[in-house]
């Protein structure tokens, strides 16, 4: 079963005759190494194939894929060094220090041989009996932002948005014919928003009519938010619609509290939408066409936009960063999750595109690979093709315990405008953050949304604390500002605390202590709480299995990452039945094993 390696060269090849003049080439003439003598072919212990494979070979240390976290990501192949005997250099002494190189295998003919990864290697270092290079992966040098300069001429990263975000912040750029201008982030502007004009009665009262400046093209049964109002602001159903007017069931208020003039408007999902301090401007908006927008009148305050992005799901991002990496505009998700997992998320730090797609995927629990140039994008909780191995077709089984991990939390900010007292008397609008929390632990207990405000108290009335099992000792977490309290008694709806730290509306949740594991604090790529509650809930599902590893020999049939292997295992003082979804696959070429690992299922 030999394992095969090519190595070209990077010197220059320079072509001369006889007569030791030199041949170029030309637009109609190209020199090439007919006997392909630029290339060297070594084994560990020499073949005979369509080439002679020379038994240069005399150590390899293990490279491996490994998924970049225990939860997903980038399966990167990790290296280390080769070392050649120094008759592999001696026609062409000394050694190059850089060569490309191609690892394969066959069990048959040369023809049949699989490459199993492509990289390049650098020279470490040599002497009389040994020559050793470093192995090193391909590198991907393309950044996640463009960069371009801003409003003061500096050379920035453009923000960017991945699906829907609302009330961030455009980078200002330099004036547009005098005018305020701003980069979109890559948010769409083909659906813009309406200016409201107008609010009325409907149905004697129950019901809000809304007028826009312009025919809406919207229909019965679409969801608008509306925003820049004191009564309307938040996500509505349309239940009747035509040409500039719409109908909403929101009971239409008799204190004239919705002022005049109307600084409102409304839009739908993928709609792009620009404010002043909170107060809709889409009056004052001229799309330039560039991947920027102008105000006809100056700001008064902070400009926010709101709008969606093409890439609104994990797929459609991977879509895009593959393109972007140079890859094409297709990838493999047969193996993904069947409903891509939505993303909102606004870019404004620069860092390697790789790791951007390493890190959004990890947190989605998926993982990807590149093989071949193609990129695949796979779930960690499906199967990427299964095989079952017999106990001849393995050589050992070891089985390890994942790491202990106490509880998930992410924590991140949004925006939403108000309205805020400038004074006593006056109210103004502006910009508010909020900060979110979401904490998932195998070991909560109970969790809600409190309906009660009680000095140390947790009050929910829909809560069963005492037959959850809460008890006295147990930690009370506020995930609404990322707080916590000892309970020092407990009854079914309510929980006395040895701290004041809740009050109506806000969440929790409630479990033991925790005595040991760590805490993991990921960043979310959502800023909806039910989105990144769920992707914390997978999170914890992957690193709750257990783990073993499985030696089988190199093949051609080797698994790609993802891959469920099966086996069963009777040297154990009980027989055991295993399967792993392979995470790691490492080669060791001197004893011709493929070392698999990941988590799963032992029973």
């Amino acid at each position: 079963m030999p394992i095969l390696v090519e190595l070209n060269t990077s010197k220059v090849v320079i072509w001369k005759d006889t007569a030791d003049v030199i041949w170029l080439n030309t637009a109609s003439a190209v020199w090439f190494d007919g006997e392909d003598t630029s290339t060297l072919r070594f084994s560990m212990d020499g073949v005979a194939l369509d080439h002679y494979w020379d038994a240069y070979i005399e150590s390899f240390s293990s490279p491996q894929y490994q998924t970049a976290t225990d939860y997903g990501g980038f399966v990167r192949m990790g290296f280390g060094q080769i070392a050649f005997s120094p008759d592999a250099f001696a026609a062409d002494w000394v050694p190059p220090k850089q060569h490309t190189i191609a690892i394969k295998y066959t069990a048959t003919t040369e023809g049949l041989a699989v490459t199993l990864f492509t990289g390049d290697i650098y020279l470490n270092s040599f002497d009389e009996e040994i020559v050793t290079y470093t192995l090193n992966d391909p590198k991907y040098t393309q950044k996640l932002l463009d960069v371009g300069p801003d409003y003061k001429g500096n050379t920035v990263p453009y923000p960017k948005a991945f699906g829907g975000v609302t009330h961030v912040e455009p980078l200002r750029l330099a004036d547009n014919a005098g005018r305020p201008c701003y980069h979109l982030g890559g948010i769409s502007t083909t659906i813009d928003a309406k200016t409201i004009i107008s609010f009325s009665s409907s149905a004697t009262g129950t019901k809000t009519q809304v007028v826009t400046s312009a025919a809406h093209g919207w229909s019965t049964g679409n969801s608008i938010y509306i925003s820049g109002t004191v009564n309307f602001d938040g996500t509505h159903v349309i239940e009747s619609a035509s040409g500039s007017t719409f109908v909403i069931p929101v009971t239409f208020p008799t204190d004239n509290s919705e002022y005049l003039p109307i600084h409102a408007n409304a839009f739908i999902s993928g709609g792009f939408a620009v404010f002043d301090d909170g107060v809709p401007i889409q009056s004052n908006v001229v799309v330039i066409g560039d991947g920027s927008f102008a105000l006809t009148a100056s700001p008064v305050g902070t400009v926010t936009i709101s709008g969606t992005a093409s890439q609104t799901d994990l797929e459609g991002v991977m879509t895009w960063g593959n393109a972007r990496l140079g890859g094409g505009s297709a990838i493999v998700s047969t193996n993904a999750r069947g409903t891509s997992p939505a993303i909102s998320y606004w870019a404004t730090s620069q860092k390697p595109l790789i790791d951007f797609l390493s890190d959004i995927c990890a947190f989605f629990t998926h993982y990807f690979y590149i093989k071949d140039s193609m990129l695949t994008l796979g779930d960690m909780l499906l199967d990427n093709g299964s095989e079952t191995l017999d106990e001849f077709s393995y050589f050992t089984a070891q089985y390890n315990a994942g790491e202990v991990i106490s509880q998930i939390k992410s924590t991140w900010t949004t925006h939403e405008a108000e309205n805020g007292f400038v004074d006593e008397i006056r109210t103004a609008r502006f910009i508010k953050a909020i900060q979110n929390t979401v904490i998932e632990s195998l070991q909560t207990i109970s969790s809600g949304t409190t309906d009660g405000t009680n000095v140390s108290q947790l009050i929910d009335s829909g809560a069963t604390f005492s037959t959850d099992g809460v008890k006295a000792g147990y930690v009370a977490q506020n995930t609404t500002d990322d707080t916590s309290a000892v309970v020092l008694s407990v009854s079914e709806t309510a929980l006395t605390l040895d701290d004041d730290i809740f009050i109506s509306g806000e969440t929790y949740v409630v479990g033991p202590s925790f005595p040991y594991g760590n805490e993991l604090t990921i960043e979310p790529y959502h800023d909806t709480k039910s989105n990144v509650s769920a992707a914390l809930v997978n999170i914890l599902t992957v690193l709750n299995k257990d783990v073993a590893e499985v030696r089988i020999p190199i093949s051609a049939t080797l698994p790609d990452p993802g891959k469920r292997i099966s086996f069963s295992d009777t040297q154990m003082v009980v027989d055991t039945s295993t399967w792993i979804r392979a995470r790691i696959i490492s080669y060791d070429f001197e004893n011709d094993e493929a070392v698999i690992t990941g988590e799963g299922i032992i029973s």
